[in-house]
């Protein structure tokens, strides 16, 4: 909407004044974002935010949110507290799939969200990036309600702008990009393989799930991709299984069954590829050495999968629809695809009603145990190994919801940047868990504290810490790792290494970048400098030792003068008992006096 034409005073061209209307009282960040999302264009710029009530001021605002008890985009007025209100996204422009309710902020974007974003990213309204992230950024929620005061009020939009503008330059600078990365690889699969269910990322830690399903659905793909390239951080390749769909645990089609929990030299004997390096107890990844091992492991079980369905004229995934732990479906879908299962030659075909629910009833009792069936967004969990996959998701925080009986837990190669105090209590049968690649800076103090004594691997390498105690990790004694982070060398990290079982492998790779004792030691492995005699508690411990000393004399003088005191007071107490003594009659003197007695009357 553009500002109102200028106003002429005394003859003067004076500029109107935008106003944007909100309600006073407590408020929340839903109007506090619809009106940091108005000032982000030109027009609305430097508009005065009016709070208030009073219908006649709000007659006055050239915008209305959250406030008046109307919706009319024409007039510019954005209320959703009328009992006749239920637009979505969906009933204003039927193109999107939204349904949840707007709130005045979500009001306000839907009209103006991709003028805003062009705004911000200086890009013209029609750029296809643009259009992307408006559709990113289409669900929002904003109920915290904070008392009111004008301050408050300012300091919450400039909060919540604060975050709206970090969540765009994330989406924008690493999200978007990558669908550009994966949509070029889509596009170019036929080059990597002539049945274009392979694609290549030339560069590994790719958020690559969403982009492919969306892709796909836009560009037609059919077949599906099955498969994912990458390189890893050590420049060997993986291969990774495309899930079925977002959130679930099913891949579309998973490495064979012998090859898992396989490795190495064993795996390149039975499989006939070389420099194989693994296969998951699960299937959903494997590794190679080279970039043309890894398309062999994805081409040999395409090729395995199309025999398969040849023999017996059905598509792999129409024969397996489930894996057992994964439900998406409906119950009866589940009664369904267990009764399309093929039964084995000689079966008797007239069963009972019980007989045939058995199968069903053995998969829902599997089911049962296996405690939540809740993915995480963006991850990947395989429930018959335990493993939960959120590598290279995106993610900033850790979920707040992982499957109890997770065993193998992957958040690696993603944004999150501390691990907060508990985040790992629910877990009590987690044996891996791998958070290297982060942006991790800060461990809360019961991080780790709840970790399952059964942990077995614990990752924290290639991170951002540079301060941590042996506090910090608890009592666990898995097998840690962490190398590559800028460590400032103190006697909290000394007593650290000291007490955690750290990998052997990676102990060199702890490398002081600042130190406690002076600029000497940056650059410089901890485990060489303590080997040199280098001691970061020694000034510490001196520092203790010599306060135990000052206390301890400070007690012995405060014993000595008791003593001194004690003994001069039982001294006075002895003097006077004694003079007492001496001032009682004596029974030797009574005696002679009365001999002397007797002998006078004698």
């Amino acid at each position: 909407m553009p500002p109102p034409a200028a106003k002429r005073v005394c003859g003067l061209k004076m500029p109107a004044v935008i106003k944007i209307g909100t309600h006073d009282g407590t408020f929340h960040c839903d109007e506090v974002l619809a009106c940091f999302l108005l000032r982000q264009l030109p027009g609305y710029k430097d508009a005065e935010i009016v709070r208030t009530r009073n219908p006649a001021l709000l007659s006055e605002c050239d915008v209305v949110v959250d406030v008046g008890g109307e919706f009319d985009p024409k007039r510019h007025r954005y209320d959703h507290h009328q009992r006749s209100f239920s637009e979505t996204f969906h009933s204003l422009l039927p193109e999107k799939r939204w349904v949840t309710k707007l709130s005045s902020a979500g009001l306000v974007y839907l009209h103006f969200g991709q003028r805003i974003l062009a705004q911000i990213l200086e890009r013209e309204e029609g750029d296809p990036e643009v259009q992307v992230l408006y559709d990113k950024f289409s669900t929002p929620d904003h109920r915290a309600d904070v008392p009111d005061s004008v301050d408050g009020f300012h300091k919450a939009m400039e909060m919540v702008g604060a975050e709206f503008l970090e969540r765009l330059d994330f989406y924008h600078r690493s999200w978007l990009p990558a669908r550009s990365l994966v949509e070029e690889a889509i596009r170019t699969r036929n080059k990597v393989d002539a049945g274009g269910e392979v694609v290549v990322f030339a560069q590994g830690g790719c958020p690559w799930k969403e982009h492919l399903f969306n892709l796909e659905k836009e560009l037609g793909i059919d077949p599906t991709i099955k498969f994912v390239l990458y390189p890893d951080q050590s420049g060997q390749w993986r291969v990774q299984c495309v899930p079925a769909g977002p959130n679930t645990f099913q891949n579309r089609l998973s490495l064979p069954e012998a090859w898992r929990g396989v490795r190495d030299d064993a795996l390149s004997a039975l499989s006939g590829i070389p420099d194989c390096i693994f296969v998951h107890a699960s299937g959903f990844i494997g590794g190679n050495r080279t970039r043309e091992g890894a398309l062999a492991m994805a081409r040999h079980t395409l090729e395995g999968a199309a025999k398969s369905s040849a023999n017996d004229g059905q598509p792999v995934s129409e024969r397996f629809p489930l894996v057992v732990g994964h439900v998406t479906e409906p119950l009866d879908a589940v009664r369904q695809s267990v009764s399309k299962t093929p039964e084995p030659r000689g079966y008797v075909e007239e069963m009972t009603s019980c007989q045939r629910a058995l199968p069903l009833l053995l998969l829902l009792l599997t089911l049962c145990g296996q405690g939540s069936l809740l993915c995480p967004a963006g991850c990947h969990c395989a429930w018959d190994s335990g493993t939960v996959s959120c590598a290279n998701a995106g993610l900033q925080e850790i979920p707040a919801s992982l499957p109890r009986d997770t065993v193998t837990l992957h958040l690696e190669g993603n944004q999150i940047s501390t691990v907060r105090d508990g985040a790992f209590k629910n877990l009590p049968r987690l044996r891996e868990l791998d958070l290297s690649r982060n942006q991790i800076e800060s461990l809360s103090p019961g991080a780790f504290r709840h970790l399952s004594p059964e942990l077995k691997i614990l990752d924290l390498s290639d991170n951002q810490l540079q301060l941590a105690s042996k506090e910090d990790l608890g009592p666990t004694r898995a097998k840690t790792r962490l190398h590559h982070n800028p460590w400032h060398c103190s006697c909290a990290l000394q007593e650290l290494i000291e007490t955690v079982n750290l990998d052997p492998e990676t102990v060199s790779g702890i490398v002081c970048e600042s130190s406690a004792q002076g600029p000497e030691h940056a650059g410089q492995p901890l485990v060489k400098l303590l080997d040199e005699g280098v001691n970061f508690c020694s000034l510490q411990r001196k520092t203790t030792d010599v306060a135990m000393l000052v206390t301890m004399l400070g007690w012995f003088s405060m014993v000595i003068a008791y003593v001194v005191y004690y003994v001069r007071q039982n001294q006075a107490e002895a003097r006077r008992h004694l003079e007492y003594l001496k001032s009682l009659p004596s029974p030797l003197k009574e005696a002679s006096a009365e001999t002397d007695t007797l002998s006078t009357g004698l």
